[in-house]
């Protein structure tokens, strides 16, 4: 005789629905999950010091900068390139 599983409960229904949405979200939108996580731990915890939120924010500040900096600087490196084989190509040719 086998043993069959019992149905889940709604509470482990509801959980799973909600985890899914949780992955959903993460996948679609990773930036706007993380803030919102951010408020709802805010909340949560009563409010954060301020020199905590200036650190953090201090610190995002710059990431975000270094990585406008890094795509800018891979851009103009990659137009250097192009240029520089199209220059090759007109040499090869004339």
């Amino acid at each position: 005789m086998s043993e069959s599983k019992p149905e889940p409960s709604d509470f482990e229904l509801a959980a799973a629905h909600a985890a899914n949405g949780v992955y959903k979200a993460v996948a679609e939108h990773p930036l706007a999950t993380v803030a919102a996580g951010a408020g709802v731990g805010y909340v949560l915890a009563a409010g954060v010091p301020s020199w905590l939120v200036r650190a953090g924010a201090t610190v995002a500040l710059r990431t975000v900068t270094r990585e406008v900096i890094r795509a800018a600087v891979e851009t103009v490196k990659r137009a250097d390139d192009a240029a520089e084989a199209a220059d090759h190509i007109v040499d090869v040719d004339g």
